[in-house]
C-alpha cells in the first residue's frame, strides 16, 4: 500500500512477511493508527525469522513483542476468509487510487486555469 492512501476503520494490520526494514514495519503499522485512533499490528513469521524480526524492532527501540505459536491446521482452515479478505482490501485499494487520481486531475485543470 502506497504512502497516503487512508482505508478507514483499519484496527488490526497482518503482515504475511517480514518487513525488510524498521521504516516498512512502523509504516505499515502505522495504518491502524490514523487520527488518534488504536490497532494492532500481527506479523506471521516461521520460527526461524522471530529472533531476526526481535532485532529489527530493537533499533525502534521496542522491546516487548508477544510471540504465539499458530498450528498449520489452523491457519488453513481460515484459507477461504484470508481469500475474501484479500478482494475487499483489493477493491478498496482501488477506489481509493482511483479518488486520489481524480482528485489530481482535478488540481492540474484548476492550475492551468
Amino acid at each position: 500500500m502506497t504512502r497516503g492512501m487512508d482505508v478507514k476503520g483499519v484496527r488490526n494490520v497482518i503482515n504475511y512477511d517480514k518487513p525488510p526494514y524498521i521504516k516498512t514495519y512502523i509504516h505499515r503499522a502505522g495504518r491502524t493508527a490514523r487520527a488518534g485512533n488504536h490497532g494492532r499490528c500481527f506479523t506471521l513469521l516461521h520460527e526461524d525469522e522471530v529472533k531476526q524480526f526481535k532485532k529489527l524492532l530493537k533499533k525502534a527501540d521496542i522491546d516487548s513483542c508477544p510471540t504465539y505459536t499458530v498450528p498449520s491446521d489452523s491457519v488453513q482452515s481460515l484459507r477461504s476468509t484470508y481469500d475474501e479478505a484479500l478482494e475487499k482490501l483489493k477493491e478498496s485499494v482501488e477506489v481509493e487510487t482511483f479518488k486520489k487520481q481524480k482528485a489530481g486531475i482535478k488540481s492540474s485543470i484548476k492550475r492551468k486555469r
